[in-house]
């Protein structure tokens, strides 16, 4: 060894002695420390946490009339379908999941929500459901003995009450509306009918009348 290695072995002794061990890595070649450790050419860089590809909508599909104590069946489909998972579908009833029955006890409009939602996005969706209770009966009041050629009113009642509106009320005399006359020419016995209609149903109502000839 010359002169010049003894002064570089002499350095690097020096070097050890000042520096922590921890800090100091030596390579007698390319790719290789000094003490035999290898230096991973070919590392592939962290590329930290997978992407997330968010949700961009939820639609709901069902019935959009229901009849008042009928079961509606309702499915939700989110988009874009390769979009990240977990995927969890909330109904607004509490149920988890695609499919969710949703059942109403009295008439009117309702709006049912979905929310879908996955790591890194949140969609909802609203759907509009009218509830319908239709007429189930109707009763007929007013006089049953009358006489030829006298005019009597007769009123239509409706049940259950809570029968969803607007309501048609159409007399076997042709006319239209809750009540009615009626005026009978000869004697003996008459019935009255009435058909009463909604959007969701019809219910008809009779009623016997003794016409009397004085």
């Amino acid at each position: 060894m010359g002169r010049q290695g003894r002064f570089l072995s002499a350095l690097v002794v020096m070097l050890l002695t000042i520096l922590p061990v921890s800090g100091l890595v030596l390579w007698s070649e390319p790719g290789r420390a000094a003490g035999g450790a290898v230096w991973p050419q070919n590392a592939v860089p962290d590329k930290g946490p997978e992407q997330c590809e968010p949700l961009r909508g939820v639609e709901i599909e069902g019935p959009g009339m229901l009849l008042v104590g009928q079961t509606g069946w309702y499915t939700s489909t989110y988009t874009p379908p390769t979009a990240t998972l977990p995927v969890t579908q909330t109904w607004d009833n509490g149920t988890l999941g695609p499919v969710a029955a949703y059942s109403w006890t009295l008439p009117g409009s309702y709006t049912l929500t979905v929310t879908a939602t996955n790591p890194c996005s949140m969609v909802s969706s609203l759907f509009s459901v009218e509830v319908c209770q239709e007429p189930v009966s109707v009763t007929v009041g007013g006089p049953e003995f009358v006489d030829v050629g006298e005019e009597w009113v007769y009123t239509a009642t409706v049940w259950p009450v809570t029968a969803s509106e607007p309501l048609e009320y159409r007399w076997d005399n042709g006319v239209v509306g809750r009540s009615a006359v009626y005026r009978f020419t000869e004697p003996g016995w008459r019935w009255i009918e009435v058909t009463v209609t909604n959007g969701c149903g019809e219910a008809v109502g009779e009623m016997g009348v003794e016409v009397c000839q004085e």
